[in-house]
């Protein structure tokens, strides 16, 4: 009789993982991926994925890594099985886009402001981490948001009083910045009231003069009324002195001379005007 003695061997795993696909997600500089990959053992025992000088090791189906720089990155990803077999290379590209926004702005100016109630506001360069930044947001008296590719803007039609200004910078990722500080300002009233229409009326020895309060931006304060043979004499009248007597006005010409003045000290062109009295004053 012939005994046969049994032996026993071990195959090991010697294929490697296949089909390995990782599907990056960028929020702002972190990156998420979705690993996948096929084994002839049944699973993946681990998955590493590196970019550039990051390495992350995972036993599951997702990676995370982070502070990467803005653009285009790849990042490769390799799977492992139980025995160490590795797959080949997958390769995962992906952009990251600036998630920075610029930083505050400062450096507002205190206008200059014209004639014609227009002004140039303007700032320091805003600095943003892409080196550049797109435009400029600028918020006027709490109104609604005007914008510039300068730093600088022109406004207009300005009213007579006081006023605000602040700023914020933008990217070209549209990254708003803060709001800068509030720069205030003050626009004078530079608008003469209108000219003023003046009725003269002669009694005797005594000159009667009337007027309407002419038109102003603000607001009329008061007037300069200059009268006599040469313009000798100079009254200020209040802004609600519409009428003036001037009596005991010897026989002969007389002259006088009307402006409404506003509370800037604004003066409108001086209206003149002569009366003639024909009465000798009574001795």
């Amino acid at each position: 009789t012939t005994l046969f003695r049994s032996q026993t061997f071990t195959v090991k795993d010697m294929t490697a993982p296949t089909s390995v696909k990782g599907k990056a997600t960028v929020d702002g500089y972190i990156v998420t991926f979705a690993l996948s990959g096929k084994d002839n053992s049944g699973s993946i025992a681990k998955y590493v994925v590196t970019c550039g000088d990051q390495s992350v090791e995972t036993t599951t189906e997702t990676a995370v890594l982070s502070d990467f720089g803005v653009g285009k990155q790849t990042a490769y990803v390799v799977a492992y099985d139980a025995e160490g077999n590795a797959s080949k290379e997958t390769k995962v590209s992906f952009t990251v886009k600036d998630a920075t926004p610029p930083e505050k702005v400062t450096g507002l100016a205190v206008p200059v402001v014209d004639g014609k109630y227009k002004a140039t506001l303007s700032w320091d360069t805003g600095v943003d981490n892409s080196g550049k930044v797109a435009n400029y947001e600028i918020q006027l008296d709490d109104g609604k948001i005007l914008k510039s590719s300068k730093t600088t803007l022109n406004v207009s039609n300005l009213s007579v009083g006081e006023h605000t200004y602040r700023v914020r910078a933008v990217d070209k990722e549209k990254n708003v910045g803060e709001w800068s500080e509030v720069q205030t300002f003050t626009v004078r009233d530079m608008t003469a009231p209108g000219n003023v229409s003046v009725k003269a009326k002669v009694e005797g020895n005594s000159l009667l003069l009337s007027w309407k309060t002419p038109k102003d931006n603000v607001g009329v304060t008061g007037y300069i009324l200059k009268h006599g043979a040469n313009l000798e004499h100079s009254e200020f009248l209040a802004a609600d002195k519409l009428a003036f007597r001037i009596d005991g006005i010897a026989k002969g010409s007389y002259q006088y001379q009307l402006i409404a003045v506003d509370a800037e000290g604004n003066e409108s062109k001086p209206k003149n005007g002569k009366a003639t009295i024909k009465t000798d004053l009574p001795t």
